[in-house]
């Protein structure tokens, strides 16, 4: 008799959610979709078979999550998102979830072929970026929604589309943040590689000076205030053409565009691991301290003064954006 009370006690204990298995929950309920990189930026990863083992597959198992295999040849992750079960298995362990927050996407709702694999994973990357800054800087994110999200019945109509007269515009991403000086809210669009036209870059462009003007995205959340908008952009020269347009075509737009590009944002290089300085000392993959990354083989010899470097282009996601002046300015 008692050996059968211990078995189910050991059942129980072992059904019972770990505090990480928890938190994959919570942060693919989140984010959308994470791949076993992004939750490694995320702290979660630090021993990826151990991780695969104790936590994703368990999951999968369970049925709170699930995940897309690319079929495509090449550098792609599994992607993982949280299902229904999950969700409510999750709201049910946190009730100060609210089930209506969390984003439960669909296989059905998204494609992650080759042909959109990188802009939706830097999507979400940037989107990390800047929940680690907020977690550091104590700022609160109150809404982020993103563009590979689909309304809640399933169709294909984008989250993050906005009307502007008899067009739409279409940001990656709309997120609006608490600060000490109010609530700011922006638009975020990710330019990748440097193969759209000049047109198709002028009309996304004046697309933004018409809903900035109209102030078409404020209502959608309930800001009294305009927004700012944000460009990522691959490469410079994609960057400096947006600003060129803009100092030749728009007035008064200083204080309302901001720019990085995207190694500013994202680290993106494979040099680049995980480390942090225990008297003076370089250590890679630890789970504890100010996280620093840096493709400088000095850094990784301990090098003073590339450890000095490193220190002080710690990745902000709020800091040193480029406004069209070419000043470095931070988002609010």
């Amino acid at each position: 008799m008692k050996e059968k009370k211990d078995n189910k006690a050991k059942k129980k204990k072992k059904d019972r959610l770990s505090v990480r298995q928890i938190k994959v929950l919570e942060y693919l309920g989140m984010f959308l979709y994470l791949t076993p990189s992004q939750f490694f930026r995320l702290g979660l990863d630090r021993n990826r078979g151990n991780f695969q083992t104790n936590v994703t597959n368990y999951l999968k198992e369970k049925g709170y999550i699930d995940l897309i295999t690319p079929t495509e040849q090449g550098e792609y992750e599994n992607i993982y998102y949280i299902t229904e079960e999950g969700a409510k298995e999750l709201v049910r362990l946190s009730p100060e979830i609210q089930y209506e927050s969390l984003k439960i996407p669909s296989k059905k709702n998204y494609s992650w072929g080759s042909t959109y694999y990188w802009h939706s994973k830097y999507e979400i990357d940037c989107y990390i970026e800047c929940y680690l800054s907020s977690m550091e800087q104590g700022i609160r994110i109150l809404d982020y929604d993103l563009e590979i999200e689909r309304n809640a019945e399933g169709g294909r109509s984008k989250l993050t589309s906005i009307a502007i007269g008899n067009a739409r515009l279409d940001p990656d991403a709309i997120f609006m943040i608490e600060t000490v000086k109010g609530n700011k809210l922006y638009a975020f669009e990710l330019e990748r590689r440097d193969n759209r036209t000049h047109y198709q870059l002028d009309e996304k462009v004046w697309k933004h000076v018409e809903a900035l003007n109209s102030k078409a995205i404020s209502p959608y959340y309930n800001h009294l205030k305009g927004h700012r908008i944000l460009f990522v952009c691959e490469q410079e020269n994609t960057r400096d053409y947006i600003i060129d347009f803009l100092k030749d075509h728009v007035e008064n737009s200083l204080n309302w565009f901001l720019f990085k590009t995207l190694d500013e944002v994202v680290p993106i290089k494979k040099e680049e691991v995980p480390a942090i300085i225990e008297n003076g000392i370089v250590i890679k993959k630890k789970t504890k301290g100010p996280v620093l990354f840096s493709d400088d083989p000095k850094f990784w010899k301990g090098d003073p003064d590339a450890i000095t470097k490193a220190q002080a282009e710690k990745r902000n996601f709020f800091e040193n954006w480029t406004a069209i002046n070419g000043e470095k300015v931070p988002m609010f």
